[in-house]
């Protein structure tokens, strides 16, 4: 995908060999509101990845994603500004190294507000 908006969708049980098991994003804006993403794998971020792209993921949830490497549910491989807001993270995984939850590599700017972090391990 190069850029665009995802509103008030659910991806699940979603693979992908490399990048982004739900959604791998790059060169652009990626907006994604009102979503779900529940079980889904990838070897390099289990749910978004979002690369070269202003991003923001706002009130959606994140459930049992994996990786092998990187991040269970958000990958954030830009040098722009990128917004989590009101996010749920609830037992993702990452198997071997990065984040439980969210890996940053080169964000320029990034907030994350109002959002849950449960269970989830590296």
């Amino acid at each position: 995908m190069v850029g665009g908006e995802i509103t008030n969708c659910t991806f699940i049980n979603n693979t992908a060999k490399e990048d982004g098991g739900a959604i791998f994003a790059s060169n652009d804006e990626t907006l994604i509101f009102d979503s779900s993403f529940i079980n889904n794998t990838a070897k390099y971020t289990g749910a978004v990845l979002l690369r070269s792209t202003n991003g923001q993921i706002i009130n959606s949830y994140f459930e049992n994603n994996t990786a092998e490497i990187s991040a269970a549910a958000i990958g954030l491989a830009t040098r722009r500004d990128n917004i989590i807001q009101n996010c749920v993270f609830i037992n993702n995984a990452a198997y071997n190294e990065g984040g439980a939850a969210i890996f940053v590599n080169k964000a320029l700017n990034l907030k994350i507000i109002n959002s849950t972090f449960l269970d989830n391990y590296a």
